[in-house]
């Protein structure tokens, strides 16, 4: 189960820090987009479910408990996850280009907003929101994005646990 998941961790680390490169590239910056987490949660579940299938078929006499997909869904999300962040702090780190990107966009983005925002929450809290968009540091953006995938991640194992999921008769 280790060498299965692992092999496809590895793989998904790298094809959602590639994912999270295209992204900027196209002028969407995936830490601000919301439909970024859509691209994490399908390229997870592919690579969960291609784990599961392949655990299942040549690993386990086309048998899948459904802790052994929840098993094989956590041992994916984590590593994948830790993969893909260690290549983006590398590419962060001593590129400051990249976190005033950030801090541009997301300004930009609260500005276009701010009548709706301005409404709701009142101009207290859109300047606290203004202040905490400049003020934001490395740690806080890694942390978030880290979050967001391992909630994507946990969301989707237990779906995929279930459809594969193969009892012996």
């Amino acid at each position: 189960m280790w060498k299965v998941s692992l092999k496809y961790a590895v793989t998904a680390g790298i094809v959602e820090a590639i994912l999270f490169n295209v992204g900027r590239w196209m002028g969407i910056h995936p830490m601000i987009e919301i439909s970024h987490l859509f691209f994490d949660v399908v390229i997870l579940t592919i690579f969960i479910s291609l784990a599961a299938y392949e655990f299942r078929k040549y690993h386990n006499n086309g048998i899948l408990h459904f802790w052994q997909g929840v098993s094989i869904g956590f041992l994916i999300v984590f590593p994948a996850t830790i993969i893909f962040m260690l290549l983006i702090v590398i590419q962060f780190t001593g590129n400051d280009v990249l976190l005033d990107e950030y801090k541009q966009l997301a300004m930009q983005l609260l500005g276009d907003r701010s009548d709706i925002y301005l409404a709701q929450f009142g101009p207290e809290q859109y300047a606290s929101q203004q202040n905490a968009i400049q003020n934001i540091s490395y740690y806080q953006l890694f942390s978030s994005s880290f979050g967001k995938k391992l909630l994507a991640g946990l969301f989707v194992t237990p779906a995929i646990s279930i459809v594969l999921r193969k009892k012996p008769f």
